[in-house]
């Protein structure tokens, strides 16, 4: 078992490519992806980076970032080709469910066994994988089996027009995103999302990770057809070097955030661009969402001065988020925060598509003689999708709208005439009343928190799939008018020219290309591992568990198990670079094979470390995973002896290696296993890995931002 005398952190096993690279990428390319996980539209843009003779990467413009398209079933002709997809998935009935990839255990199994039942055998649990039988030869891209008939973007509403199977008994998901925010704002929806979650679960087609399951489905396809239009357009060959960049929403929490990033691990993992074990997303560059739009405004708007302050409003289909920035005063532009917290509102365009349903539905009830109601709203609301919410303006005086619907009575008092549905002016004002009001509001609180800071907002930027709506321009602008009034300033509402529904997505691959090593910077998670620690009477934890008090087989000193030791704490201020050392001594039987395992625990508030895992004091830890080092082939090899230690019949072997923990660019947390101990040679380093921590960094609204 290990050293007792000394805190014993997270170990890992050996990093192996399980495919060999099909070229030498080193010095030729690599590709940044940049990921819009939207919650009714998603998208992919891509940049390949060529790099010189020595390394470096050329210079990418913004014109040579591209947006995935063709799309399977995309609406799309010569010259309409989509670059978005529906974020939308229909599942399969009672196909059987694919466990976690094995060696995705240290990051997607939140299921995993307890701590207790992993270190059953083993003093602070460095014994038992918890993983079955590791021999080292297993298949660990193996699939136990494929997912069956899964449809996904818009293959969608393509099976379901020509499925014969009634509506409510398809397995149908939109708006899953919303399932990683445990917020009042998304309770509803979450309520209506779960009943369907509940069935995918009953009938095994996902599994305990629920919301974790739901959007890995679906990011593997979104990720699978990236590959293929990187493979086309490139040439890409399995092996080069991806960089990934993933947006995210103001609102969200690092837990959110966390559960996303297992998600896009397992994703990564299935379609091969992860193919180490153990291994999950490198390098993972996360950027807010406003972030990502404002820096491809910068990129292509010369209507932004530096030392200016503006508002970023990104309207999308489900939230909008308000953030506001000041422009730096050197070039190229860039953006620096403000201590506004960034605020957010689920009331986005899809809950236009609620509102209007809603009133279409009411309206209708009652008329019983109506055949096929069902597919009679659908067709409707496809209309308001393509046509009536998109061009509403309020700003004209005379407005009707007439809905086709066969065989409708003419019905005076509810404005139907035959085979038609009459909507008024007032009618859709009232659909859009909420959510502008919503987003207003939203907009006017970031500049009046602005001012009580002495920064004042001279634009208001508004971008997002929802800024096309001649509705929302007009009822953002009058209120922008009307409080320019009040302040005797010049507020201006903007709306950048060509602003694509990928721009959030090239904007991440843009920030994570030009991202240069940042300052210290305070992290906002604790990072620790479970352990065994040598008994100490002066420490006071150790003397109030010291009921808990074992003793070490091998020397018959003192220990106590299960412990938690956390090598990071939250508020503690990191260095672009951070690197922790730690001498660690592991002791096994003759007969025990060098293995060693442990367990990270991640947590968003503060511990004091020596307590055992179930100790009040580490409420609120969540397992960030399992690695586990194995030198077994010291023994097999010959490359060390038994020792004996005094008052102890049995020898044992006795094995010591440093280990490193290294945190990097405020987003990797990297492992190194260095043996003979005190070597700082490459090949020294026998064991290696990676977990992403990018989320640890992030000021989300637990540490200052609201939410509407």
């Amino acid at each position: 078992m290990g050293d007792i005398a000394t805190p014993q952190p997270v170990s890992f096993h050996r990093a192996q490519t399980d495919v060999p690279s099909e070229i030498n990428s080193v010095h030729s390319r690599r590709f940044v992806v940049g990921l819009d996980f939207g919650t009714t539209f998603s998208s992919v843009s891509v940049a390949c980076v060529q790099r010189t003779h020595d390394g470096k990467d050329v210079e990418v413009e913004p014109s040579d970032i591209w947006s995935v398209c063709n799309y399977p079933e995309a609406p799309s002709s010569w010259h309409d080709n989509r670059t978005d997809v529906p974020t939308e998935a229909l599942y399969p009935r009672g196909a059987p469910h694919r466990e976690p990839i094995v060696h995705l255990d240290m990051t997607y199994g939140e299921q995993s066994s307890s701590p207790r039942e992993a270190s059953e055998n083993a003093p602070g649990g460095q014994r038992d994988s918890g993983m079955g039988n590791f021999n080292g030869d297993a298949d660990f891209m193996e699939i136990d089996d494929p997912l069956g008939d899964y449809y996904w973007g818009y293959e969608v509403q393509k099976e379901i027009e020509i499925s014969e199977m009634p509506q409510q008994n398809l397995q149908r998901i939109t708006r899953f995103k919303l399932l990683l925010d445990n917020g009042q704002l998304t309770e509803q929806i979450r309520a209506e999302l779960t009943p369907t979650v509940d069935r995918l679960q009953e009938k095994k087609v996902i599994g305990d990770n629920r919301e974790t399951d739901i959007i890995a489905d679906f990011l593997e396809r979104l990720f699978q057809h990236t590959k293929d239009q990187l493979k086309a357009r490139h040439g890409y060959m399995h092996g080069e070097p991806v960089e990934f960049a993933l947006c995210i929403p103001v609102i969200w929490t690092r837990k959110a955030c966390r559960k996303m990033h297992r998600a896009m691990t397992a994703a990564l993992h299935r379609t091969e661009f992860i193919t180490q074990r153990f291994y999950d997303v490198g390098d993972l560059f996360i950027v807010p969402e406003p972030e990502a739009a404002s820096a491809y405004v910068l990129a292509h708007s010369m209507d932004i001065m530096a030392g200016e302050s503006f508002v970023l409003l990104d309207a999308g289909g489900g939230t909008v988020d308000a953030i506001t920035y000041k422009v730096a005063s050197h070039l190229p532009l860039t953006l620096e925060r403000q201590a506004v917290p960034p605020r957010g509102a689920l009331c986005g365009s899809s809950y236009l598509n609620e509102a209007f349903k809603n009133k279409v539905e009411e309206r209708l009830k009652g008329e019983t003689y109506l055949q096929n109601m069902e597919v009679k709203i659908n067709s409707i609301m496809e209309h308001f999708e393509n046509q009536l919410k998109r061009n509403f303006d309020p700003a004209k005086k005379r407005y009707t709208e007439r809905l086709m619907i066969d065989n409708l009575k003419a019905n005076k008092e509810k404005d139907f005439t035959a085979h038609k549905m009459h909507i008024s002016r007032k009618d859709m004002a009232g659909v859009f009343e909420s959510c502008l009001t919503k987003i207003a509001q939203l907009m006017l609180d970031q500049i009046t928190q602005a001012e009580a800071k002495d920064v004042f907002v001279k634009k208001v930027i508004l971008i997002g799939g929802f800024a096309a709506s001649p509705a929302l321009v007009h009822h953002l602008s009058a209120r922008l008018v009307e409080y320019s009034q009040i302040k005797n300033r010049n507020i201006q509402l903007r709306l950048p020219p060509n602003f694509p529904g990928t721009a959030v997505a090239s904007g991440a691959v843009l920030r994570a290309l030009r991202k240069q090593d940042g300052p210290a910077s305070t992290v906002l998670s604790s990072f620790g591992a479970l352990i065994a620690e040598t008994y100490d009477k002066d420490s006071q934890a150790h003397v109030e568990q010291r009921q808990f008090r074992r003793y070490d087989p091998n020397d018959r000193s003192p220990y106590i198990k299960d412990t938690i030791f956390w090598f990071v704490n939250r508020g503690e201020i990191l260095p672009s670079r951070w690197e922790w050392f730690l001498p660690v001594s592991l002791r096994f039987s003759l007969k025990e094979d060098f293995t060693f395992t442990q367990i990270l625990y991640v947590s968003d508030r503060n511990h004091r470390s020596s307590y055992r895992v179930d100790h009040e004091e580490n409420n609120g830890k969540e397992e960030a995973g399992r690695i586990i080092v194995d030198m077994t082939y010291l023994k097999t090899q010959g490359l060390i002896e038994p020792v004996k230690a005094r008052g102890v019949k049995k020898p044992f072997y006795e094995v010591v290696f440093d280990l490193v923990v290294i945190i990097t660019n405020h987003c990797n947390l990297k492992f190194e296993a260095r043996y003979p101990s005190g070597s700082t040679a490459e090949e020294s380093v026998q064991e290696r890995g990676q977990i992403c921590i990018a989320a640890a960094f992030l000021e989300t609204e637990e540490n200052g931002a609201t939410v509407l």
